[in-house]
């Protein structure tokens, strides 16, 4: 997958690197509270959604979309090369809605 940052990597990477950002190994935890307590609808990069976090963004016909919830350890990665951006949108959201029940 080629991210806009023209990073090459797999869901599986990606879900190892959100996990270790969640658990304080890329920035420490005074950092993370600041995500974590913030009330802005979108912080460091980050849509906050009272304690579930996402990030979504395509390039040409590539899509990635990832969440977490730090409070259940729970860190998704979904990505396409189909281009249908809102058809991958639609997908995280009834993943997230349907099987954890965290409205994104």
């Amino acid at each position: 997958m080629l991210s806009a940052g023209s990073v090459v990597s797999t869901a599986d990477d990606i879900n190892r690197w959100l996990y270790s950002f969640c658990n304080g190994k890329i920035v420490d935890s005074k950092s993370l509270d600041k995500l974590y307590k913030s009330d802005k609808k979108y912080c460091y990069g980050w849509f906050n959604n009272k304690g579930s976090f996402y990030h979504m963004g395509n390039t040409n016909s590539y899509t990635a979309i990832d969440f977490v919830v730090p409070s259940k350890k729970i860190a998704v990665t979904i990505l396409s090369n189909i281009g249908m951006y809102s058809d991958i949108e639609k997908l995280a959201k009834e993943l997230c809605n349907g099987v954890f029940k965290i409205k994104i």
